[in-house]
């Protein structure tokens, strides 16, 4: 078996024009912009990533304060959700494709 790994979440976040400012990081994204966290997360999961890292890097309470453990639940949730939506797509295609070819074999039965 073959275990893919994700990518960098930091980096993409700054490629793509996410701000990351000191001290928070990739902290920053999780409670601004959430979504680009989550968009990253499912590309790296369409790519074949079994195991994703969260965006977790700088959910302390010197970088972010208080709001740290709240900061550290949102980024996991943020890549189970969007992980997980990328496991029920690949599903949800698997099995229209199986019916789909159910339904063909059925017809050409018929015929």
């Amino acid at each position: 078996m073959i275990t893919l790994l994700d990518g960098p979440v930091g980096s993409q976040l700054h490629a793509r024009g996410v701000p990351t400012p000191a001290p928070a990081w990739s902290a920053w994204a999780v409670q601004h912009k959430p979504d680009a966290i989550g968009i990253l997360h499912r590309e790296y999961a369409e790519a074949g990533a079994t195991v994703h890292t969260t965006a977790t890097f700088r959910t302390r309470p010197d970088a972010v304060g208080v709001d740290w453990p709240m900061l550290a639940q949102r980024a996991v949730a943020l890549a189970r959700a969007y992980v997980e939506q990328q496991i029920v797509a690949k599903l949800d295609d698997a099995l229209k494709a199986a019916t789909a070819k159910t339904k063909s074999e059925i017809v050409f039965k018929k015929a």
